[in-house]
């Protein structure tokens, strides 16, 4: 588990070093490449498949929920719009083809 938590912290920096690099005026893009794992649970990759779960659907859900929810808002962030980037309702770097490309990109340096 602890290295399956540095492993993930290592690919949520590495997202945010792209959008900082290539979007950098793009503050809510940064919020979003920092959350844009929340919803992972442990071992989730490896049970989605079996269990149905989806982290990506649980991590726009946790977006609305307390704590996460109250320090979007007091640092001027719209949870609705964070989790519309996240979810490909917006034109973002981050839209789940994008997303995919780069993390394989911050895999295979790894």
């Amino acid at each position: 588990r602890r290295r399956e938590v540095g492993r993930q912290a290592f690919i949520t920096l590495g997202v945010l070093a792209l959008v900082a690099r290539f979007r950098p005026d793009d503050k809510p893009l940064r919020v979003a490449a920092l959350l844009h794992d929340i919803g992972h649970l442990p071992l989730s990759n490896t049970f989605e498949g079996v269990s149905g779960l989806n982290h990506h659907d649980i991590g726009i859900r946790l977006l609305s929920t307390d704590p996460v929810h109250a320090v979007l808002k007091a640092h001027g962030y719209s949870a609705e719009a964070i989790g519309a980037v996240l979810g490909g309702e917006s034109a973002s770097p981050l839209s789940s083809r994008r997303l995919r490309a780069w993390k394989l990109a911050i895999h295979s340096v790894q």
